[in-house]
């Protein structure tokens, strides 16, 4: 078994070589296709104006963005630096976003309101990525994860026929499908995720959503 240092290292190497351009190359239309989980993050939330958020695995910021919109002072992170130049590209000097090249496994984010990440937390070791984002909130802070997770055997067939047939259906090639090619992880089954989830987040909700996606959803306690 690889060490955490190992695969902070392997993942790193990925998203700051040719996986991290390969994605770039494919981002805006992967963002597309799961583009209704942002929006139900975004409404979770319920960022306030004045609210500190911490966004980890932001990528070109879209969610970061809307938060900002909102008043919120948001601090969004990435692994891979040209995601974070492309974020600052596309954002208005106006809002209130700070933009940083890091590894959550490598930073202590401290005294959030708020801490979100989508579609990121699958690339680490679990349960110290759910400690790690439970440390980064204050007292009454939320932690708020939209990840993926794997549907396994004869009893998910409803919901995997049900999930592909709500899929958005964009077109795989090109650089989208050389970025799926090149990128491969061991999702976890749901109940394995909420094992893990309630260990680190004691009253953790964790929820199932089509599309092979899951939430969870924690208050840190006052």
């Amino acid at each position: 078994m690889k060490t955490k240092e190992e695969l902070a290292a392997e993942q790193a190497t990925y998203w700051n070589g040719t996986g991290g351009q390969m994605w770039l190359g494919a981002y805006d239309r992967i963002q597309r296709g799961i583009q209704g989980f942002g929006e139900v993050t975004l409404k979770a939330a319920n960022a306030q104006a004045g609210e500190r958020v911490l966004e980890i695995g932001c990528g070109t910021g879209a969610l970061a963005r809307s938060m900002a919109r909102r008043g919120a002072l948001v601090t969004a992170v990435d692994l891979a630096p040209r995601m974070i130049d492309l974020a600052r590209s596309r954002t208005p000097g106006h809002l209130a976003i700070e933009y940083r090249v890091g590894d959550l496994r490598r930073l202590s984010p401290r005294g959030f309101d708020v801490a979100i990440t989508v579609n990121t937390l699958h690339h680490l070791p679990l349960a110290d990525a759910f400690e790690r984002m439970a440390a980064a909130v204050a007292a009454g802070g939320t932690v708020l994860i939209v990840d993926l997770f794997e549907a396994r055997g004869l009893a998910e067939l409803p919901y995997n026929a049900a999930s592909w047939l709500l899929r958005t259906r964009e077109p795989v090639g090109g650089a989208l499908a050389s970025a799926w090619a090149g990128h491969r992880d061991d999702l976890l089954p749901l109940s394995e995720i909420r094992r893990v989830a309630r260990a680190a987040l004691p009253g953790v909700v964790v929820r199932r959503h089509l599309g092979w996606r899951y939430s969870a959803r924690w208050t840190k306690p006052r």
